[in-house]
């Protein structure tokens, strides 16, 4: 599931539907929308960057870069411009998980998530060999289930992963940029747009 961004007329900015307007044929219309496709794209792209230089990991683990991921994922789409709109497609599921808030339950045949509980295990499948050992804990209060291993025999088990049925993600408020930040943007690139093509009267 991938994630759309649609840059519209309606809801642009009040200074791209006035250069919108101002605009009188069907091409020179989808020509603007365009532009402010890819301008939408660079500015979406800038966002997730920033978000991945100001978003250190939470427990102090090593970074995975998932904002930085999420934006070399970002493309304007040309040819699903309009005379009214433009897209913008981020090809990362994940993104949709934050975007909208998701449940995401086990997939290909597993019956659980495994939650990382330690740095050794972020970003490493417990199915990749790295950790060897792997096997599951049960709690006798029936109170949860592990992922654990031991370093030595009969040594102390090391806890990597927690077995969750599922988990709930809540909506991210900044997963995108918000109109206040976007909307000078493409106010801009519209503008400047209109300049060009408009010396003494639109062409």
């Amino acid at each position: 599931m991938s994630v759309t961004v649609t840059i519209s007329r309606n809801d642009a900015s009040r200074d791209v539907a006035l250069v919108h307007d101002a605009l009188k044929s069907p091409e020179q219309r989808k020509a603007l929308m365009k532009v402010l496709g890819t301008r939408a794209e660079g500015e979406l792209r800038k966002w997730f960057f920033q978000l991945d230089h100001e978003s250190p990991n939470k427990q102090g683990w090593p970074r995975q870069h998932f904002w930085a991921r999420i934006g070399k994922r970002t493309a304007f789409d040309p040819s699903k411009t309009t005379p009214d709109a433009a897209t913008i497609v981020v090809s990362d599921p994940a993104l949709a998980a934050k975007v909208y808030g998701a449940t995401i339950k086990p997939t290909q045949g597993r019956k659980a998530l495994a939650i990382p509980l330690v740095a050794a295990a972020y970003g490493v499948q417990p199915r990749s060999g790295i950790i060897p050992g792997l096997f599951v804990f049960r709690r006798k209060d029936g109170n949860g289930a592990f992922l654990v291993a031991r370093d030595q025999k009969g040594g102390p088990l090391t806890f990597y992963y927690r077995l969750l049925s599922q988990v709930t993600v809540p909506k991210d408020p900044l997963a995108l940029p918000p109109p206040a930040l976007l909307g000078p943007a493409l106010a801009g690139t519209a503008q400047a747009f209109f300049r060009r093509h408009s010396p003494g009267g639109i062409a």
